[in-house]
């Protein structure tokens, strides 16, 4: 154990790293959907 403050980084890291993910997942969909469906 490295104490009290490593676990609580690693949390605060991984929900960072998650919300990036979830954005850059929404990003490539808006994408994806203009992509498909070109407005002419």
């Amino acid at each position: 154990m490295k104490g009290p403050t490593a676990p609580y980084d690693g949390y605060d890291e991984r929900e960072d790293t998650e919300e990036k993910v979830r954005q850059a997942l929404a990003f490539l969909q808006v994408l994806f959907l203009i992509f498909k469906f070109p407005k002419n």
